[in-house]
């Protein structure tokens, strides 16, 4: 005996959702994957979409100086994409064969993962300010480690050897750099921030980073004055972000992106009450047999 008319057309609509989640965790599974055992075809497929190589430079030294937190991300779109793809498989196995156990596992996925999404959201909400002042806290502490071989320009495109820093490891001055360059900004309140790192004790007291340069294209790191590149340029407020800080763009990015982010967590959780709501009403539409067919 089949199902009524409105338990079936549960079952196809769970099935028909839980096929798009069980993708979506394939495809993040396999980016991470990707990311992990061959980070360099990066460089490849970087040099097809950009014909001037200069922002497949500048990639190719940030992936080569921040490998293991590159690595880190893959474990993590791996674990996310694998337990999605977990998921997914069990609201379609559950859907189609009309399996009880399967349904109520997914049911149960979704409801940790819907605790763990409110989790987050109370304790962001209530730590906002404590969230915040360790931002601060992190980005003055990056200062300390600020460093790099003196810029030059070729054709109006910012360029830099290696990047370097006293510990061996670029990670913080590239971070820097990528926050500095795509935010607009310099420093954490301006580039004086700078003044005890080793950029500065190796000739840059006096003037702000040439990464704080103002940029017409960011991902080619092309300056909107040429001139605010070269060693010991003049930068001014004309050429350069130099007294703008990223802690105000930080903060200012967070609020301005929150009710988006706020509104698309609704979304999320919403549909993830429905996807349990019919995986409980498609278990009392089975019955107690535990599997059934049309």
């Amino acid at each position: 005996m089949g199902l009524n008319c409105g338990a079936s057309c549960v079952r196809y609509v769970l099935f028909a959702f839980n096929i798009i989640f069980f993708l979506g965790g394939a495809a993040v599974l396999g980016v991470g994957i990707w990311i992990r055992v061959d980070t360099g075809s990066y460089y490849d497929f970087l040099g097809k979409v950009d014909g001037s190589g200069e922002s497949t430079k500048v990639v190719a030294n940030i992936l080569s100086d921040n490998i293991s937190y590159i690595h880190a991300v893959a474990y993590v779109l791996i674990g996310v994409g694998a337990f999605v793809f977990l998921v997914g498989f069990l609201g379609c196995c559950g859907a189609i064969k009309q399996a009880r156990p399967l349904l109520v596992a997914y049911a149960i996925c979704l409801i940790v993962i819907m605790g763990i999404e409110m989790g987050v959201g109370i304790a962001v909400g209530v730590n906002k300010d404590k969230a915040l002042k360790t931002i601060e806290d992190e980005l003055t502490k990056w200062t300390a480690f600020y460093d790099y071989r003196e810029t030059s320009v070729n054709n109006g495109l910012l360029v830099s050897g290696r990047l370097v820093n006293a510990t061996g490891d670029a990670s913080m001055t590239n971070g820097w750099n990528a926050m500095q360059v795509y935010l607009g900004c310099c420093g954490v309140r301006d580039y004086t921030d700078f003044k005890n790192s080793p950029y500065a004790r190796n000739g840059g007291q006096s003037h702000a980073p040439a990464f704080c340069c103002k940029m017409s294209d960011k991902p080619t790191l092309k300056l909107q004055d040429p001139a605010c590149g070269l060693p010991g340029a003049d930068r001014n407020l004309g050429n350069s972000n130099f007294k703008t800080g990223c802690l105000s763009k930080v903060t200012s990015f967070v609020e301005d992106n929150a009710p988006a982010v706020i509104g698309v967590a609704v979304g999320i959780g919403l549909i993830e009450l429905i996807g349990v709501i019919f995986a409980f009403c498609l278990c009392c539409a089975i019955g107690d047999k535990g599997k059934r067919y049309n």
